[in-house]
């Protein structure tokens, strides 16, 4: 055996008397192949990694985004129907020009935030063959009528009320007819002009959205 591997080292010195390289006395501890595939099995578990990072980063800024998007939405529904309340009550007894008006108000705000409550609670409970059939909404249509005659009152005296409430300030003895609270009118008329601008915006998306889809249709055809 001693002879063996002093007949090997002689063997793999060279000519010049150098000692010889470590590849040619160990050869089977340089293998392309192995070394290239734990090179590229690396390589994907480590792009796997980043790929799961970023897959999971991406759904928490995605669920982020929606859980935002929904919290805003409540917040909308809910808020401007509270405010409608809580200014049709404080100012019950201040529109002399239209004394219906900040009944208008309580009563539009009581009415749509049942309906955005019912739509909340109501709206997983509800079963799948109930979705295919039409439901009548007693809330939405007297939301719908209800919105109708505050555009009648609100509109149709907004340009002859008067935030004084006395003619004579001085005295304070002769009452102006045409006497309406300002926060009150502006709020009421704000109300109405941005359900027009929702309602005006909802018909462009969706004339936006039938004009992509047939295009896409006709450019696939």
């Amino acid at each position: 055996m001693a002879g063996t591997e002093e007949t090997r080292l002689t063997d793999k010195t060279s000519v010049d008397g150098a000692p010889p390289s470590y590849r040619s006395l160990f050869p089977n501890a340089f293998k392309p192949n192995q070394i290239g595939s734990r090179v590229r099995r690396t390589m994907t578990m480590s792009r796997t990694d980043e790929h799961e990072e970023t897959s999971v980063s991406s759904r928490l800024m995605a669920f982020c985004a929606v859980l935002g998007c929904c919290l805003c939405t409540v917040a909308f529904c809910l808020g401007i129907p509270v405010a409608m309340i809580v200014i049709g009550a404080l100012n019950l007894h201040d529109c002399k020009i239209e004394r219906l008006i900040p009944i208008w108000l309580i009563v539009m705000g009581v009415f749509q935030s049942l309906e955005v409550g019912f739509r909340v609670l109501f709206h997983s409970s509800r079963k799948e063959d109930d979705e295919n059939q039409a439901k009548w909404d007693p809330i939405g249509c007297f939301i719908f009528a209800w919105f109708i005659c505050g555009n009648v009152w609100v509109l149709s005296n907004w340009n002859d009320y008067s935030p004084v409430e006395f003619i004579h300030e001085a005295n304070r003895t002769s009452p102006n007819p045409y006497y309406c609270d300002d926060l009150m009118m502006k709020f009421s008329f704000g109300v109405i002009m941005l359900a027009y601008a929702v309602l005006g915006l909802s018909i462009c998306c969706c004339c936006l959205a039938c004009c992509c889809y047939f295009c896409l249709k006709n450019s696939k055809s």
